[in-house]
């Protein structure tokens, strides 16, 4: 299976890219700053990770990727 980390994923582009990820069986890592919508994605998917992070924290950013591999494997 792949993985994949998607960011921006609680509204718009990066919400509908998660849903098709997540239909088409992929393990899926998302990143926003929105906390309150990701808990609506990982409600309908609980398959799904749902991390809060601000991607201009490079040092958060490392920790969702290696929170990420722990749950998944390689990304």
């Amino acid at each position: 299976m792949k993985n994949v980390i998607i960011t921006g994923a609680a509204q718009g582009i990066g919400y509908f890219l998660v849903k098709q990820l997540l239909t088409d069986k992929y393990n899926v890592t998302v990143l926003d700053l929105d906390g309150g919508n990701l808990g609506a994605l990982s409600k309908e998917w609980p398959s799904l990770l749902t991390l809060v992070c601000d991607v201009r924290d490079s040092n958060r950013i490392k920790e969702c990727v290696e929170e990420s591999v722990l749950k998944f494997g390689s990304v």
